[in-house]
């Protein structure tokens, strides 16, 4: 769907019904898809035999409405908090609302320090695998926020190339 398009009908000013195929994202000028960074997106999951389950991904991308970057940042000031936990909050965050996971392309983790743009179908993450990692980013000591920073749109970049790829 994503990258075939989706099949639609519609009826023609003479009432005949045609059919044609629709791109859901346009690759070729993609300042042509209206893109949206919604921070602490509230999605609430309901499920049949247990209560509504309520999460608060970090950073969800949408680009024409569906949400396909999942981003999760943890505290640099928080010596507990490193890539790991990160990865297992997305983790958490598929096994408690899948829905939001329907179309997702990337997510991206990061602890303030390093940063990682994966997939969830990919190998998971273990302690000695890293998570299916299409890039990693770890600013060198010293640089500036300004390169750091041009670091990690240069991840989210990459992120966003998957799309034309899969």
């Amino acid at each position: 769907m994503l990258v075939d398009g989706v099949n639609v009908e519609y009826k023609r000013p003479d009432g005949s019904i045609a059919g044609t195929q629709v791109r859901v994202l346009d690759f070729d000028a993609p300042e042509n898809n209206d893109w949206l960074a919604v921070n602490q997106f509230t999605v609430i999951e309901k499920t049949k035999h247990a209560s509504p389950q309520h999460r608060r991904p970090d950073i969800v991308l949408f680009v024409n409405g569906l949400p396909l970057v999942v981003i999760e940042l943890k505290n640099p000031a928080d010596e507990n908090a490193t890539i790991w936990t990160a990865w297992n909050q997305i983790r958490t965050y598929k096994n408690k609302i899948p829905s939001l996971f329907a179309y997702n392309e990337a997510l991206v983790i990061s602890d303030g320090v390093e940063a990682r743009i994966g997939t969830l179908t990919a190998t998971p993450c273990t302690s000695t695998s890293p998570c299916a990692v299409i890039r990693s980013c770890r600013p060198s000591r010293g640089s500036t926020a300004s390169s750091a920073t041009k670091s990690y749109r240069s991840l989210l970049r990459d992120a966003l190339g998957l799309l034309r790829t899969r």
